[in-house]
């Protein structure tokens, strides 16, 4: 469903951590499914996407629903620039599902 990339590399020292919450809200499906929603980190430009966190919630036709997720990356290695985003994916059937928010903040 869409994929939402914070606009600036977050530089962490070694042992350094970041902390991220996202969020969507979605309303008005048209019919049952799911949608999950991924915090997931990346060295700066490499494009190799780890978890941080997830969650995901069911929905039924009309029902509005939302999924939150947070979690904190540490970084193992020397001091690294890396990239941060949300990824929302749906399955079932979602036609005129909308999607009302969505937010994703990192607090290093």
């Amino acid at each position: 469903m869409g994929t939402w990339q914070y606009p600036n590399a977050i530089l962490l020292d070694s042992g350094q951590g970041v902390t991220v919450v996202a969020s969507v809200t979605s309303k008005y499906p048209s019919g049952n499914g799911t949608t999950d929603l991924q915090i997931q980190v990346s060295p700066s430009g490499q494009g190799t996407w780890g978890v941080i966190a997830e969650d995901s919630f069911g929905y039924a036709s009309g029902e509005p629903g939302q999924a939150n997720a947070g979690g904190t990356f540490y970084n193992s290695g020397p001091k690294q620039a890396f990239d941060l985003r949300a990824v929302v994916s749906q399955s079932g059937s979602y036609v005129g599902m909308q999607v009302n928010q969505s937010y994703m903040q990192p607090n290093t």
